[in-house]
């Protein structure tokens, strides 16, 4: 197994423990807060926490596979070669926009580093790296496809791949 296989292995992990975490945080607290009448108030912090992650991997995830939704309609009104000028320029402005708020993101979490959540205790700035790591690994994902990007599929090739017919 490549390295990259096991980076890729180890976020796809983390994103299922983060959304299996916020899962069990909602569950506790809806019971300790209507069948104990004694909520606790650190697990919606922690909650929205594992949430940042879940959404910051799980973007970076659904780059690296080509999941993310895109409106393809004027794209593949062109012929495939301008389609794919298209496609590279979009990929270009996405990785520059994703590397900016990396690192942007970065030093806000070094400005953060100071200050602590209220109820868990835990650095503002861990928390603000979630966004530098997942827009980061969003732009790693994206690069490979600048030298060979994923073509929008018609309606008709999508249906023959799955062998249903108009």
């Amino acid at each position: 197994m490549s390295k990259r296989n096991v980076v890729d292995i180890f976020f796809e992990w983390v994103t299922i423990i983060a959304i299996a975490l916020v899962m069990f945080l909602v569950l506790l607290q809806v019971f300790y807060r209507y069948a104990l009448n004694d909520p606790i108030g650190w697990t919606q912090e922690i909650s929205v926490f594992c949430t940042m992650i879940v959404v910051m991997l799980g973007a970076a995830i659904a780059f690296k596979r080509g999941d993310h939704i895109s409106i393809s309609f004027f794209v593949e009104l062109f012929p495939v070669k301008v389609q794919k000028v298209i496609t590279i320029i979009a990929n270009l402005i996405t990785i520059i926009f994703l590397g900016t708020l990396s690192y942007q993101s970065w030093l806000l979490s070094k400005r953060a580093m100071m200050q602590v959540s209220p109820t868990s205790g835990i650095p503002l700035g861990y928390i603000i790296l979630f966004v530098t790591v997942g827009t980061a690994l969003s732009a790693i994902y994206l690069i490979p496809q600048l030298f060979n990007p994923k073509l929008h599929r018609t309606e008709d090739e999508a249906l023959s791949e799955i062998n249903i017919e108009k």
